[in-house]
């Protein structure tokens, strides 16, 4: 679950990243 929740902070991270290029 501790996994799960990092890979997924990360994508989020990631995603904002490029709305806030785009």
């Amino acid at each position: 679950m501790k996994v799960v929740s990092c890979v997924l902070g990360k994508l989020l991270s990631i995603v904002s990243l490029y709305s806030r290029i785009s």
